[in-house]
């Protein structure tokens, strides 16, 4: 039990540090100040393959916004056992965004619709493989349609 405990708190220690990582991103931009540059996206270390899956596995789909307040946000989720990035914003609009109802288990639309996971566009989402650890990135840049 105690080790279930433990494991427990290591992946929400983990997804806090990811959340804290992407509020200071958030107030870095905020923070600039001057002239505004355009913004421009790179891929980013998202976590560690194992503890994602197990958090979304235990807790639901991980949410990241985007650090520019711009309409690049995602939600890492699992599609045959393999991590995806899906884009928030459902096909075909430019403000409706996609929510994860953690109560009905489900994704809903900007008028609480459910959302079949499979219609959203994703975002590139690579590993990296270091030793026994895998590293996951996922690259904001260009959003895909579902293939």
């Amino acid at each position: 039990m105690a080790r279930r405990i433990a494991s427990r708190t290591r992946v929400l220690v983990a997804t806090a540090a990811v959340v804290s990582g992407l509020a200071l991103g958030v107030l870095v931009v905020g923070l600039a100040g001057g002239a505004k540059q355009p913004v421009v996206y790179q891929p980013f270390f998202a976590g560690l393959e194992d503890r994602l899956t197990t958090l979304i596995k235990t807790e639901g789909p991980v949410f990241y916004p985007d650090p520019t307040t711009g309409s690049r946000g995602f939600y890492l989720d699992l599609v045959d056992g393999r991590i995806v990035a899906l884009h928030v914003i459902m096909p075909g609009s430019t403000n409706c965004a996609v929510q994860w109802d953690r109560n009905q288990k489900r994704y809903l639309d900007c008028h609480q619709a459910p959302v079949d996971p499979a219609t959203l566009e994703r975002f590139p989402v690579s590993t990296r493989t270091g030793g026994d650890k895998t590293a996951v990135f996922v690259d904001p840049r260009a959003v895909t349609p579902r293939s």
